[in-house]
């Protein structure tokens, strides 16, 4: 959980070494002034690595700002910013390892295979009693929503909402989704898709996507703590039934997660899959009869940001970036009936 002015002293300073060319330093600020107080901090970590090409920067800022208005009323804004770089020495066989454990891959020297972001998050929270033993909260937090139109003009949307959290993070939401029949002007209160036990002290930028088919049903899939990706389907003014696992590997972290219907009660779900070495788009089709094994759809060391959308004639479309030295492609697969035809720009 973020700190407050009141949680810090004037000025905070650490710093620690260790082997391998580790280095982290930290500098933080708490101040009060009157009704209004904040909090500030700079992360600095770096590391050269056991292994030839495993350098490690990362730069994080996390800020809190609060002013506590007359009557009990209090905006609260908290902002933060990681600047990664890393790069990754890639994978050796066990010859390679006995022989030079230090060694890096050539592959991916020779394709500067690194981890290279710039996340920045954002929330604002307005809490004002509304007496002794009650209050009411409002927040906006930067996930992204999923939105679908069903076969009626039903709008449809899903979003990961806020739940109480505890006190050592910052914060725990779950997937929502809700609908509206006269076109946005009334909304119907929200179903919760699943608990997914979000707890972390950051804030999870993955809102979900939701589609709704033929009959009027609605599909929807987002991402948990573990992590994991879920996906759950809801009979028109049913709830949710239990979800079904889509990512299933243990080494790996799936994120960006899309999806899109394939014919009648059929979906495709199609996600990023990062480990310490590559990001792949894997993919995954769902039916009746149960859900479908995984396909991996890139070949490039680094795939990332995939999307899919359905054709007119009923061919899936999936598209993603690849890192291809010395450049960026984006990749667009077709898939009709059991084709796979790529077509790259």
């Amino acid at each position: 959980m973020t700190k407050n002015g009141y949680d810090e002293g004037l000025l905070a300073l650490r710093s620690e070494a260790g082997s391998f060319g580790y280095w982290k330093n930290h500098v933080a600020t708490g101040q009060v002034y009157g009704p209004f107080d904040l909090y500030v901090s700079f992360t600095d970590v770096e590391l050269s690595g056991y292994r030839d090409y495993s350098d490690q920067i990362r730069h994080r800022i996390s800020s809190m700002f609060r002013y506590d208005l007359s009557g009990g009323t209090t905006p609260l804004l908290d902002l933060g910013d990681v600047r990664n770089d890393e790069t990754l020495p890639g994978a050796l066989t066990r010859d390679e390892l006995e022989r030079d454990p230090r060694k890096a891959d050539p592959t991916n020297v020779a394709t500067r295979a690194a981890r290279r972001y710039d996340y920045v998050r954002g929330a604002m929270t307005l809490r004002t009693p509304l007496g002794e033993t009650a209050a009411v909260e409002a927040e906006s937090l930067h996930q992204a929503p999923g939105l679908a139109v069903g076969p009626g003009g039903e709008i449809y949307v899903t979003w990961a909402s806020r739940r109480p959290k505890a006190a050592n993070v910052l914060f725990a939401s779950d997937l929502q989704r809700s609908r509206s029949r006269d076109g946005g002007r009334t909304v119907e209160p929200a179903t919760r898709v699943h608990t997914d036990n979000w707890k972390i002290s950051a804030c999870p930028h993955r809102g979900g996507a939701v589609a709704i088919d033929a009959r009027g049903r609605t599909h929807a899939e987002g991402t948990r703590n573990e992590p994991d990706i879920l996906y759950a389907i809801a009979p028109e003014g049913q709830r949710f039934g239990a979800p079904r696992r889509i990512h299933v590997s243990a080494s790996s972290i799936p994120d960006h997660a899309r999806l899109a219907l394939v014919g009648d009660g059929n979906a495709v779900v199609v996600w990023e899959d990062s480990t310490a070495v590559r990001r792949r788009v894997m993919l995954r089709e769902i039916t009746p009869a149960g859900v479908g094994p995984v396909r991996t759809l890139s070949g490039a060391v680094k795939a990332y940001a995939p999307d899919v959308s359905r054709a007119p004639d009923g061919d899936i479309f999936v598209a993603w970036h690849e890192e291809r030295f010395p450049k960026t492609v984006t990749v667009v697969l077709r898939l009709g009936a059991g084709d796979l035809v790529g077509r790259k720009r």
